[in-house]
């Protein structure tokens, strides 16, 4: 198998202790961004840093309607619009919902016709 021929080529280093593997490319090109995607990311991945930060994401309806929201203005930025102000609202509606809990469902309603 090449990969597996090609990984058991790579020489440690010197120290013996880590190899002489790179991520990235040295001199690679910089990312050609589309204009306002360099904008839009900062922002998008902002939210996403502040997310990650509070340690807990609630997958809830709300969220996933933030989400569909955050991506509909973050193409439309792509797609030649400017309209940054709306994705740092989306973004910040993104992020406190995913920061709140769901409401626990209501279960005493559901034995009501029960009591004796």
């Amino acid at each position: 198998m090449a990969l597996k021929t090609w990984i058991d080529d790579i020489k440690p280093a010197q120290s013996g202790t880590e190899s002489e593997v790179q991520l990235e490319p040295v001199g690679a090109a910089p990312k050609d961004y589309l204009p306002g995607e360099k904008e839009a990311d900062e922002i998008l991945f902002g939210a996403r840093d502040e997310i990650i930060k509070g340690g807990v994401f609630h997958f809830t309806q709300e969220t996933q309607a933030a989400e569909i929201t955050v991506n509909r203005t973050y193409k439309a930025i792509l797609d030649g619009g400017r309209d940054f102000e709306a994705l740092r609202v989306a973004c910040t509606h993104w992020s406190a919902a995913a920061r709140k809990a769901p409401v626990p469902p209501v279960m005493a309603s559901l034995f009501e016709g029960l009591k004796k």
